[in-house]
């Protein structure tokens, strides 16, 4: 028995206009599809924060895992039936270990790499003073000929002319310094940048100076293993699995 009370629906058509308004032809616009919701932390402090606040423990419905790169974490992994909401840290240099990386692995002069000296924190850079004194006291070099420097102590020693009067300057063959090498890390490191030089081939060039740090590869490792170990301890509780997710 059909509905008696059901409306009846007229489409008057006018030309290419109905009721005054014109047509519209195309695909309508396609209706709201959930992406999930992808929540991206700046630190390990704040991943742990996001995954607290929007994940649950109970029922190993939140996964975490790490890797060497960076840590993430599906925060209900019972959800079947749209994409799931994720939280996402990947381990991003140091402010001061972006700068640090400007005059790694390639020639400077002394006037470079004191400006840049300078611009350090004592607190960060073990004897910063001495070093920046004897960079600056490069200045003039009196002889090419011969033997350039030679090591006293752990240090190189090079003759040298400062305004007309000989002398020498004794500059440390490695550098220490201490800073966070991922972004928001409060985990400090003391690392060595070793120091070295470029020999002019004539009396025109200047000496360059060569800084490096051989052992970065493992400082990093360590710094990476302190920020898994924090969310391993934080997140006691919920399931943390070394590996990639999806």
């Amino acid at each position: 028995m059909q509905n008696e009370n059901k409306p009846e629906i007229r489409i008057q058509l006018d030309g290419e206009r109905i009721a005054g308004q014109p047509l519209r032809f195309g695909e309508a616009p396609e209706v709201f599809v959930y992406q999930g919701f992808r929540h991206t932390a700046r630190s390990t402090a704040s991943f742990i924060e996001l995954v607290k606040r929007k994940g649950c423990a109970e029922g190993d419905r939140t996964v975490v895992a790490y890797t060497d790169q960076g840590i993430e974490a599906i925060l209900d992994d019972s959800v079947k039936d749209r994409p799931q909401d994720t939280v996402t840290f990947g381990f991003t240099k140091s402010l001061e270990l972006s700068e640090w990386g400007k005059v790694w692995d390639k020639p400077v002069d002394h006037k470079t790499l004191a400006d840049f000296l300078n611009r350090q924190d004592p607190s960060q850079v073990q004897g910063l003073e001495f070093f920046i004194e004897a960079v600056r006291n490069f200045k003039y070099t009196s002889v090419i000929d011969g033997d350039f420097s030679y090591d006293d102590r752990n240090n190189y020693t090079f003759a040298v002319k400062i305004r007309d009067q000989e002398g020498s300057v004794k500059i440390p063959k490695t550098l220490f310094l201490r800073i966070p090498l991922i972004e928001e890390s409060e985990f400090l490191q003391t690392i060595e940048v070793e120091v070295d030089f470029q020999k002019p081939r004539s009396e025109q060039e200047k000496v360059l100076f060569l800084l490096s740090c051989p052992k970065f590869p493992r400082y990093w490792r360590e710094a990476v293993k302190h920020e898994i170990q924090k969310v391993k301890e934080e997140l006691a509780g919920y399931l943390v699995v070394a590996g990639k997710l999806g």
